[in-house]
């Protein structure tokens, strides 16, 4: 019986022995630890990822929910403008108050102001481009020359002359070179009456002849 008393007690010893030496390689979690009724301050500020998510959502849905309501009747804009239809649906999206919707609307028509402004004056210089080469073109006779090109626009009644002249002017393709060389050469044909059949008598020629000459299909 003593002699397995003594076992026991060297077994507890070396056990001892063996925590004292491994007393200093503990993993922090191996470490005994007393729960402490005082927060600790230097974890009260650690985001919590089992928590941290589920909060952003609840926050993004509570301002889903307070989304401000826009009156687009009480936007004011100026006379011939309206709203694009796509613009409404965003602006709820981006939960813009009635003021910044304002501010929005007149940043956009500020801008698409500049920049028509812009287009314009791009336009009006390559048409006054045009007219400087057109009238160095016909050079002293530009009034004479030009009368022949007014006579084939006379062909048609008033009102298609309003009409071509506005889509000449809006384009500007009527201070074309080409363009205008074509309605003269047009005009001078027109002047002459000179359509030579094979009994070698005068015919007018018809307007789709001085124009088209050849491309005109005989049926």
């Amino acid at each position: 019986m003593e002699d397995v008393k003594t076992g026991v007690q060297e077994e507890t010893g070396s056990t001892e022995a063996v925590k004292e030496e491994t007393a200093g390689n503990e993993s922090l979690l191996g470490q005994e630890t007393t729960p402490s009724d005082v927060e600790d301050k230097s974890t009260k500020d650690l985001n919590n990822p089992l928590t941290d998510d589920v909060e952003d959502a609840q926050e993004e849905e509570k301002k889903t929910e307070e989304k401000n309501e826009i009156n687009f009747d009480e936007i004011t804009l100026p006379e011939g403008i309206t709203i694009d239809e796509d613009f409404k649906p965003l602006s709820s999206e981006l939960n813009l108050s009635q003021d910044q919707t304002q501010k929005l609307v007149d940043y956009k028509i500020k801008a698409d102001k500049k920049a028509a402004e812009a287009n314009q004056a791009q336009f009006n210089e390559v048409v006054e481009n045009l007219q400087k080469e057109t009238k160095e073109m016909l050079g002293a006779n530009y009034n004479k020359e030009m009368s022949y090109a007014a006579r084939v626009m006379n062909l048609l009644p008033k009102e298609d002359q309003n009409e071509l002249k506005e889509v000449l002017n809006i384009s500007g393709i009527g201070n074309h070179p080409k363009v205008v060389k074509m309605m003269i050469a047009a005009g001078k044909a027109l002047s002459e009456d000179k359509f030579v059949d094979g009994n070698k008598t005068n015919t007018p020629m018809s307007t789709a002849d001085v124009l088209f000459g050849d491309m005109n299909l005989k049926k």
